[in-house]
């Protein structure tokens, strides 16, 4: 068995084989980049049963529920009574365990509706969240794990964790964080991502600044760079990220405008936008105006200042 030390950076999971697995990005003290899984946790709530219902029944009867969302089927992987304080006073729960993370409110509603069921606690708790909690583990903080290397598809070492653990509370001293911005064509002043390209991709990191175009122009400065077109663009954005390999990328407004443009405009010129650590393509959700990375933190500072820094600014606008 082999123990390493890490800063957690970006944690996220993968169904694998019809099972969750945490994987937990970050960098070793040497700075060195590392994937950490752990296959062993399963996603719970807990289930208080009314007084005097019969516990044994209660039990045989969700070992047998079943129950559907999407064509997954939700069920119960097992049980156990525990010992626990609700409002300060002593109770015993039920802690049960669901077959995945997406269909714990699934279980949650239909063990709602037992007849034995006085209420369910912490089933809204997300799955990623409940693992950091029940493990200690504070992100950028150092992480001891105990395991082994093992063989995967990932840009980075993979490192399968047997057990894990906040080694202190020292923190990453300097993780690589990199902005991105885009400036599109836009001649009507409403945003078309399919028929508007994008002009130019600008980035920013310590010791490092580039601004690409395929509009060219007389300039003297020399983080300028020229390429062929909008396709050209793209391939060589992609290759700055995997050559920088940023603990954080950054933007303002970038979840909302710059992603999403950027997605969508690889995927008109059939480019695989394939800077997820673990080769996976980044996914912009419209719906929850949030990307992912798989591997990178996604910082988008416009929500970041709206959502917490906003009540100390005195300003009309966020522009």
């Amino acid at each position: 068995m082999v123990t390493i030390e890490f800063y957690p950076a970006e944690i996220n999971y993968r169904i694998v084989n019809s099972k969750a697995v945490v994987h937990i990005y970050g960098r070793t003290r040497n700075k060195e980049q590392v994937c950490v899984s752990d296959d062993s946790f399963r996603p719970y709530f807990y289930i208080e049963l009314k007084q005097g219902a019969d516990s044994e029944s209660f039990l045989r009867k969700i070992s047998r529920l079943e129950a559907e969302k999407r064509g997954e089927k939700a069920f119960f992987t097992g049980s156990e009574f525990v010992d626990k304080k609700i409002l300060g006073k002593p109770a015993a729960l039920l802690k049960v365990y669901a077959n995945l993370p997406n269909l714990v409110p699934v279980l949650r509603d239909e063990a709602k509706r037992m007849e034995e069921v006085n209420e369910v606690y912490e089933a809204d708790i997300p799955f990623v969240r409940r693992y950091l909690i029940d493990k200690g583990v504070f992100p950028m903080t150092l992480t001891v794990a105990e395991g082994d290397f093992i063989s995967a598809n990932s840009k980075v070492p993979v490192f399968r964790a047997e057990n894990i653990r906040q080694a202190s509370e020292e923190h990453m001293a300097s993780p690589k964080i990199l902005a991105i911005d885009i400036e599109t064509y836009n001649p009507t002043l409403k945003i078309d991502v399919q028929k508007n390209p994008i002009l130019m991709i600008g980035f920013y990191c310590q010791d490092f600044e580039k601004v690409l175009t395929w509009k060219r122009f007389e300039t003297k400065e020399s983080y300028v760079e020229f390429v062929d077109d909008e396709a050209s663009l793209l391939e060589k954005a992609k290759k700055i990220i995997e050559e920088i390999r940023p603990d954080i990328i950054t933007g303002y407004f970038s979840d909302t405008f710059d992603w999403p443009y950027i997605i969508a405009r690889a995927e008109k010129h059939k480019i695989r936008l394939d800077i997820g650590l673990d080769c996976s393509i980044a996914k912009a959700n419209s719906r929850s105006e949030t990307t992912e990375i798989a591997g990178i933190v996604n910082l988008d500072i416009f929500k970041f200042i709206r959502r917490v820094v906003s009540r100390k600014l005195k300003t009309e606008s966020y522009k």
